[in-house]
C-alpha cells in the first residue's frame, strides 16, 4: 500500500514477541504498525486495510477501539511527545475541546474521546466498543487478584447460586511462547492438567472453561489462604528480636506437605514446570494447596520449556522430573532464606544461603535441607556444581572482613565493569532504559561515577568518565534529584565535567504543581540548587529562591492532605531535610520554619505505625517496610538529619529513633541496595546512633555478604533490586552500597547533590 502516510513499526518478530510477552504493558501490547493519517485519510486507510487484512487475526489491543473484523484498532492520542503537569503528576498531553491540555490517558482499556472529536462513520464502533462489558456474564467479579498481558485473575461468584469460585482469564494471540502457544492454549493445558489430578488433594479444581466475548476464561476453586510467598513476608523473622524455633518448625511442616504434593502429582504423570512460591496456597492451618498449572506438561514430553520464573530454573539440563524437583528444593530454601531470584545469578549462592541457614537456623535445618535435596537425587546440589563449573560469575571465596575491603573490592569491580561507549555504561537494572535512565544519578552513569569520586583513592577519581548526551540530557522535562536535570547538575559540578552545561540545565526549572519528596520532587530540586549556591554557582541562586517558596507552599499543601506520602525520597520526611539544611545557612526566619520542619516530621512519625518487633515502620498493603526510600529508616535518619542542622526537637524524638532503629537490625533482606535495601538500612542506622550520641563503629560488611559476586571481569559488584542481575546504580547496586560503607560517613554526605559538605 502506498498512502504517504507516517507510521512506525516493530522490526522484527522478537521486538513483536517482547511487545506482546505476558508481562509486557498492556496499555500498548499487540501493535505491531502504528500509522497517523490526517484526519481526511482516516476513513478510507481504514476501509482499505480492513480489505487488505480481513482475513487475518492477531490480539486485540486494549486500549483501542476495533474497526470492523480486521485486525485494526485506533485511538485518538498524540502523536509527538508533549509533556506537561496535570494533576500533580508530568504525564503525556493531548489537547482538549477547551484548547487546554487534558492528560492523553494511555491505559489498557478504552477511553473515548470527547464526543466531538468522533466522526460520524467510528460512532457505531465506538458504541459497539463502549458497550461490550455488558454481554451476559455469568459471573459476579468481586476483585482482581492478579493482571498481566495475558489476561486477569478474579474472586467471583456464580450469578445463578453465589458459590464463590476464581476465574482465569485469556487472550488469544498473547505472550506467545516457543512452542506457538499462546494464552489461551496454555489455559486450556491447564485446564486439562487439572482434570487430570481431580484426584490429587492439595491441587486445586477446575470446573469448566468458557468463551466470553474475545476472552476466554477457566472457573476454578476459590483456596482461601495467602501465598507461599506472602506468607514468608508476613511470618518470617527478619528481625534480630524474634525467635526462629516456631518459625522454622512451620516452615519444615509446610516443606514436608509440600515435597509430598508434588511426589503425587509426579505419580499421575504430571510435571508443574513452574513452581514456586506465589503459586502456592498456604491455609491458615498451614494447608498446602498448588494453584498454577498453565505451562503443565507429561513427566516425558520433550517440549521445550518455554517459561517459568527465575530462580527456580536449573541451568544444567536434567529430566522434567528433577526441573520440579529443583524448584521444590529452591522453594523450600526459599522459607528460611528469602533472596530468590539470586540464584539466577548463580547457583552457587547457595552456599552462602546453607551457612547462613546454619547461622541462623541451626544445624538441624541445614541438615533436613542437605537431606531433602539427597533423597530427591540432588537437584540443588547438581545445580551448583554446574554453575561452579560453566558460569562466568561466582561468589568470593570468603566474606569481606572490614568495610573497608568491601569498599576496595567494589570500586575494582565498578571500574572493571565500565564500558566506555553506549548509552548504558555500567551494569544496571530496567530503568537504566527509561528517559535518560543511562545517565541520571538513581540509575545511570552520573550516580555511579559521582560516588566513585567520593570514595576512590585521589589518583584514581578522574579515571573513569562516561560521555554524557548533551542534546538528549537537554531534551527531559524532569528537574528531579535523582532523576532529572538536579541531580546531573549537582554531579557534573562537583566532579567539574561539563559545567557549561550546568547552567542550561537548571534554567527555567519547572516548579509548579510538583510533589514535595526528595527523590523525585521540590525537596530535592531546592536542596539541589541549594548545594550548587553553597559552590559559589551564583546563576543557581535565584531558581533555588523559588524553590524553597514553592517547597514552603507544597509543604503546607501536604501537612493539609489526608493521606501524604510516607518516607524520606517520596514523603514530608524529604521536606523536612531539605527545608532544615536550606534554612540553617540561610539565615532566615528560624522560629516560623522550625515549626515547619517540626510539623513536617510529626506527621512523617504518625504515618508510621509499630511492628510485630515494637520497631516503628511504614505499612501499607498489609506489609512493614523499614527502608530509606519510603519506609522508616528514611524517617528516622530526616529527624538526625534536622536535629544535626540544628533545629530543636524534644525528647520525644529520641525514643522514635530508638524505635526506628530496631527496624534497621535485620537478618536480612531482599536486596543490597541504597533505597529499598541493606544499605539503606546500615547507612540510617549509624546517623541515628551518632544523633542519639552514641559510638559509631565501621559499617557491617557481612551483612552484604550474600549481595556480593565475582563478575567475568574479576570484579566485584552486588546484585540489584529483584536480585536478578549484578548492578552498579546509585538506588539500587554498588555504587549505593559505597555510600553506606564510608568510613567517614556525615549526615548528608551520601547525597547527590553538589559538595555535601559545604551545605
Amino acid at each position: 500500500m502506498e498512502a504517504h502516510i507516517h507510521f512506525k513499526y516493530l522490526p522484527d518478530r522478537g521486538a513483536f514477541s517482547k511487545a506482546n510477552a505476558k508481562y509486557a504493558p498492556r496499555n500498548s501490547s499487540g501493535k505491531f504498525i502504528t500509522i497517523y493519517p490526517r484526519p481526511s485519510q482516516l476513513h478510507a486507510i481504514l476501509n482499505d486495510l480492513e480489505s487488505m487484512l480481513s482475513s487475518f487475526d492477531g490480539p486485540y489491543i486494549l486500549s483501542d477501539v476495533r474497526w470492523d473484523s480486521a485486525p485494526v484498532f485506533l485511538r485518538y492520542g498524540g502523536f509527538v511527545s508533549r509533556m506537561a503537569t496535570v494533576d500533580g503528576a508530568v504525564v503525556h498531553t493531548i489537547t482538549d475541546a477547551g484548547g487546554g491540555l487534558a492528560e492523553d490517558q494511555r491505559l489498557p482499556y478504552f477511553v473515548p474521546p470527547v464526543a466531538g472529536r468522533i466522526p460520524e462513520f467510528l460512532k457505531k464502533s465506538i458504541s459497539k466498543r463502549v458497550d461490550a462489558g455488558n454481554e451476559a456474564f455469568p459471573f459476579i467479579v468481586d476483585t482482581a487478584l492478579h493482571f498481566s498481558n495475558c489476561g486477569g485473575v478474579y474472586v467471583a461468584r456464580r450469578s445463578n447460586d453465589l458459590t464463590e469460585v476464581v476465574l482465569k482469564e485469556a487472550r488469544a494471540h498473547v505472550a506467545v511462547d516457543r512452542n506457538g502457544d499462546d494464552a489461551v492454549a496454555r489455559l486450556g493445558n491447564e485446564y486439562r492438567a487439572l482434570t487430570a489430578l481431580a484426584s490429587v488433594d492439595g491441587v486445586a479444581d477446575a470446573y469448566r472453561l468458557l468463551t466470553v466475548g474475545d476472552h476466554t476464561f477457566m472457573e476454578m476453586e476459590y483456596v482461601h489462604g495467602v501465598s507461599l510467598y506472602e506468607w514468608v513476608a508476613a511470618h518470617y523473622p527478619y528481625s534480630e528480636r524474634f525467635d526462629v524455633a516456631d518459625y522454622a518448625a512451620q516452615a519444615v511442616r509446610i516443606g514436608q506437605s509440600l515435597t509430598s504434593i508434588v511426589e503425587r502429582v509426579h505419580e499421575v504423570g504430571i510435571a508443574i514446570t513452574d513452581l514456586q512460591p506465589r503459586n502456592i496456597m498456604i491455609g491458615d492451618d498451614l494447608a498446602v494447596s498448588l494453584i498454577d498449572f498453565e505451562l503443565a506438561k507429561p513427566l516425558f514430553s520433550d517440549n521445550i520449556r518455554t517459561m517459568a520464573t527465575p530462580g527456580f530454573i536449573p541451568r544444567l539440563r536434567c529430566s522434567r522430573q528433577q526441573q520440579d524437583r529443583y524448584a521444590l528444593m529452591r522453594t523450600i530454601v526459599h522459607m528460611f532464606s528469602p533472596l530468590t531470584p539470586l540464584p539466577a545469578i548463580t547457583d552457587e549462592i547457595w552456599i552462602r544461603q546453607r551457612a547462613y541457614i546454619l547461622q541462623v537456623f541451626g544445624r538441624e535445618i541445614a541438615e533436613w535441607v542437605d537431606l531433602l535435596d539427597g533423597n530427591l537425587g540432588g537437584p540443588l546440589s547438581a545445580s551448583v556444581a554446574h554453575d561452579r563449573e560453566f558460569l562466568r560469575v561466582s561468589i568470593p571465596s570468603t566474606g569481606a572482613d572490614s568495610a573497608q575491603h568491601l569498599t576496595n573490592e567494589l570500586i575494582g569491580g565498578i571500574v572493571r565493569s565500565h564500558r566506555f561507549d553506549g548509552d548504558h555504561p555500567y551494569p544496571g537494572g530496567p530503568h537504566q532504559f527509561d528517559e535518560n535512565g543511562g545517565v541520571n544519578i538513581a540509575s545511570g552513569s552520573l550516580g555511579v561515577e559521582l560516588m566513585l569520586s567520593r570514595h576512590m583513592a585521589r589518583p584514581g577519581r578522574q579515571a573513569h568518565t562516561s560521555a554524557v548526551n548533551v542534546a538528549a540530557v537537554l531534551e527531559t522535562s524532569d528537574y528531579s534529584l535523582l532523576f532529572g536535570r538536579l541531580g546531573m547538575s549537582c554531579a557534573l559540578h562537583e566532579m567539574g565535567r561539563h559545567r557549561e552545561l550546568v547552567g542550561d540545565l537548571i534554567a527555567d526549572v519547572a516548579l509548579d504543581s510538583l510533589d514535595v519528596g526528595l527523590g523525585d520532587g521540590l525537596a530535592g530540586i531546592a536542596l539541589g540548587l541549594h548545594s550548587l549556591c553553597r559552590t559559589g554557582y551564583t546563576t543557581a541562586d535565584a531558581p533555588a529562591a523559588r524553590a524553597m517558596k514553592h517547597l514552603e507552599a507544597a509543604s503546607y499543601g501536604q501537612l493539609d492532605s489526608e493521606a501524604p506520602r510516607p518516607g524520606l525520597f517520596d514523603g514530608l520526611a524529604g521536606a523536612a531535610v531539605a527545608l532544615a539544611l536550606v534554612l540553617k545557612q540561610s539565615g532566615r526566619d528560624g522560629e516560623k520554619y522550625r515549626k515547619l520542619v517540626v510539623r513536617l516530621l510529626d506527621r512523617s512519625i504518625a504515618q508510621l505505625v509499630e511492628a510485630p518487633d515494637g520497631s516503628l515502620q511504614v505499612r501499607e498493603n498489609g506489609n512493614f517496610y523499614p527502608y530509606l526510600g519510603s519506609g522508616s529508616a528514611g524517617v528516622g535518619l530526616a529527624v538526625a538529619m534536622c536535629a544535626k542542622a540544628g533545629v530543636e526537637l524534644d525528647d520525644s524524638f529520641s525514643s522514635v529513633l530508638e524505635r526506628i532503629r530496631l527496624a534497621c537490625a535485620v537478618r536480612t533482606c531482599l536486596c543490597p541496595g541504597l533505597l529499598d535495601g541493606m544499605a539503606g538500612l546500615v547507612l540510617a542506622d549509624r546517623q541515628m546512633a551518632a544523633a542519639l550520641g552514641m559510638p559509631v563503629g565501621m559499617a557491617p560488611a557481612a551483612k552484604f555478604d550474600m549481595f556480593t559476586f565475582i563478575d567475568a571481569g574479576g570484579g566485584m559488584l552486588t546484585s540489584g533490586y529483584g536480585s536478578r542481575r549484578l548492578v552498579a546504580d546509585y538506588s539500587t547496586g554498588s555504587a549505593g552500597v559505597l555510600a553506606a560503607l564510608a568510613p567517614d560517613l556525615t549526615m548528608h554526605s551520601w547525597l547527590p547533590i553538589a559538595h555535601p559538605d559545604k551545605v
